[in-house]
């Protein structure tokens, strides 16, 4: 996970203004406004997911910026995606080889979903198992979303360690999750399956996760007001 370099590495799967994957939302809700207040644009970063994993030397060093870049991102579209990989921009980091170009968190998008709904990953609730964790854990990720419902630590035990309880007894709040969880496996296996054949709905393809929900009020409001 650390690398060879003494645990500096930072993992961040964040893309700049000129990349296929920044959209014209990207650029309407981020790096316009930002761009007015005085941040240059080539410093300029999102990072998806927002889930991202620093070093104590990286996470000490955005903590330590000096003056008040908190407010500059005040109002803009999920501004955690955006303030770190731009905080590391700003102070050299980003591109100093020690940030490694990608993320530690696992997630799947229905690339046929409309509007608002392209910016919800799948749910994984009652489909937790050893197949969807070394999917996983092959993909290089440490942690996935999304799972609303408790997963207790009895199953998380038997899918991720193998281990099973002596006495055959498990948690009586997780009871009904389990039944779920093992009903709708079969009803994963086959979307996903679905899903593979079309490729995969990763983070690493080039999404406009946004874009189809441009139309709404709120959207052109902000788009009107960047565009005057």
């Amino acid at each position: 996970l650390l690398g060879d370099n003494g645990g500096s590495s930072s993992f961040l799967n964040y893309y700049g203004g000129n990349d296929g994957r920044c959209s014209r939302f990207d650029e309407m809700e981020c790096w316009a406004p930002l761009a007015k207040r005085g941040v240059p644009t080539e410093c300029i970063h999102k990072a998806l997911p927002g889930w991202i994993v620093l070093s104590r030397e990286h996470a000490a060093a955005v903590v330590g910026i000096d003056f008040d870049l908190v407010s500059v991102f005040d109002g803009i579209w999920a501004p955690e995606e955006v303030y770190f990989p731009t905080c590391l921009s700003l102070l050299g980091i980003l591109d100093d080889g020690v940030v490694a170009k990608e993320s530690m968190m696992y997630a799947e998008w229905n690339e046929r979903a409309k509007g608002a709904e392209r910016a919800h990953p799948l749910e994984f609730d009652g489909m937790f198992d050893k197949e969807l964790v070394d999917k996983v854990t092959k993909k290089g990720c440490l942690f996935m979303r999304k799972l609303k419902k408790r997963i207790g630590a009895d199953i998380w035990g038997e899918v991720v360690l193998g281990e099973t309880r002596k006495d055959g007894e498990r948690d009586r709040n997780v009871r009904d999750d389990d039944r779920s969880w093992r009903r709708d496996s079969d009803r994963y296996r086959k979307y996903n399956g679905r899903e593979e054949e079309r490729g995969s709905g990763g983070y690493d393809r080039k999404r406009r996760r946004h874009d189809d929900g441009y139309s709404d009020s709120r959207h052109n409001k902000s788009y009107r007001r960047y565009t005057r």
